[in-house]
């Protein structure tokens, strides 16, 4: 369904139709097409979600670099470079860019949870700083 999908994506942008996933004559699935501004965005989403997966993760100074980074006053308040940046990228190529809130605050391998728990709390009451959590171990298939 996925490949299908894919393919019908290229078919809307005009991209070859043939690609890594085969070719959308024959495919085991009808896919209604969607416009070509969604099916281009759609093609964006999934290249940069591969590019992490295959290329970002399992670069071997990838943790390394990370702490090389800067912080950026668009980031909150929490955010630990490194180490939650580590953690966007796993979320990401775990459970992909909608509703990553959601999918990343309730992903027990990520620090996100009691930040996002803090941020929704803040709206109904006031809260007082808190400590950060500990690091959790990630699985070591997403460790790089």
């Amino acid at each position: 369904l996925f490949r299908s999908f894919v393919n019908m994506c290229q078919v809307v942008c005009s991209k070859s139709v043939e690609n890594r996933f085969g070719k959308l004559i024959g495919g085991k699935f009808m896919i209604e097409p969607v416009s070509e501004e969604k099916a281009g965005r759609i093609l964006q989403r999934i290249q940069l979600i591969s590019a992490i997966r295959d290329d970002v993760l399992p670069h071997p100074e990838l943790r390394e670099r990370l702490a090389l980074c800067q912080p950026s006053i668009d980031l909150p308040s929490w955010w630990e470079v490194a180490k939650h940046d580590y953690d966007l990228l796993v979320g990401v190529a775990r459970h992909g860019l909608n509703r990553a809130e959601v999918n990343f605050a309730n992903d027990p391998d990520l620090n996100f949870a009691k930040y996002v728990q803090d941020t929704h709390s803040a709206a109904t009451t006031p809260t007082v700083t808190t400590p950060i959590a500990p690091d959790k171990k990630l699985p070591a298939a997403a460790a790089a």
